[in-house]
């Protein structure tokens, strides 16, 4: 069974929750900054709840997979089979 959905646009990866059927949904989204002259690329990992609440957090892109996945079983309940 599958427990998340997912959708991409320009501004980055956004996901919710299977098991949340009824609109409004909570959404983590993940968005990458990509490096600039003086600044290295960074990671922007943030979460909307139903209730227009939004949690964010942004560090250096090598943080991004253990970050989306501390959002995910934070706010969604879920974790990550090995």
């Amino acid at each position: 069974m599958q427990a998340l959905a997912g959708t991409r646009n320009m501004r980055g990866l956004h996901v919710a929750a299977v098991c949340d059927t009824t609109p409004p949904f909570s959404v983590v989204t993940v968005c990458v900054h990509p490096a600039g002259v003086s600044s290295p690329a960074t990671v922007e990992i943030s979460h909307t709840a139903a209730s227009g609440w939004r949690d964010t957090i942004t560090r250096p892109v090598d943080f991004a997979v253990p970050l989306f996945w501390r959002f995910v079983t934070t706010k969604f309940g879920l974790t990550p089979t090995p």
